[in-house]
């Protein structure tokens, strides 16, 4: 069964601990990670304050990136633009990142069963890798609380590429992404946050976002850190 939760109010971290989580914040934290990843880099450590992140700088190893409404931090190497986590930038470095919705989504799984990193860019990988999972929740950053439509847009996605039952959000969601599957920057930036990236000047970035299974690589989580070790 599938299960897509729109925002992090909708779970609790005990109804998630049996459960194979799948983390989506579309715009931008997973796309980064996932690219962050498919770029070369050893792991990616998602933390929940600018202040963690810079006190986990340890050495040129480690790159510190994110953002907080849109804008890198002072004192950070890269914001959220997957565009910047290239193989030059962060080729075998760990990646501390934080951001104002996902890596929150990424605490509040922390104690599910298992957790992995998806997105438009691998959804289809995601697919395949919980495919044999009995139950599987789809779990929303959302934005700043409140749903947004380009993680429910990446989970209708997801959904569409599993043959399994899901609840009746996943099958809206599954509906709107077929919808708009034909174009889906465009869809992307009738969000309200892609809206807020436009008006940011990182409409690159929601192109970025955009491409579909661009990437056959699923991040997961194991000691607070991203990798591509299952």
């Amino acid at each position: 069964m599938i299960v897509v939760h729109a925002t992090l109010a909708q779970a609790s971290a005990d109804s998630l601990t049996g459960a194979a989580v799948v983390v989506i914040d579309v715009l931008r934290a997973t796309s980064t990670v996932v690219t962050a990843l498919a770029a070369g880099a050893r792991s990616v450590q998602p933390v929940t304050s600018i202040a963690r992140a810079l006190a986990a700088r340890h050495g040129p190893q480690v790159v510190i990136g994110g953002e907080r409404n849109g804008v890198r931090p002072a004192g950070f190497d890269l914001g959220n633009s997957p565009g910047e986590y290239t193989p030059e930038r962060v080729r075998d470095r760990d990646v501390i990142l934080t951001t104002t919705n996902g890596t929150r989504a990424f605490a509040r799984a922390a104690r599910a069963r298992r957790v992995v990193a998806g997105s438009l860019l691998n959804r289809a990988a995601v697919a395949r890798a919980l495919a044999e999972e009995p139950e599987v929740v789809l779990l929303c950053s959302g934005n700043q609380g409140t749903p947004s439509f380009e993680d429910l847009l990446a989970a209708g996605a997801i959904v569409d590429a599993m043959d399994a039952p899901a609840s009746d959000l996943g099958l809206m969601a599954r509906d709107a992404f077929r919808q708009e599957r034909a174009d889906l920057v465009r869809a992307l930036e009738t969000g309200r946050h892609g809206r807020r990236l436009l008006e940011l000047g990182l409409g690159q970035d929601v192109a970025l976002c955009a491409r579909l299974d661009a990437y056959d690589l699923v991040p997961s989580w194991r000691d607070g850190r991203l990798t591509l070790r299952p």
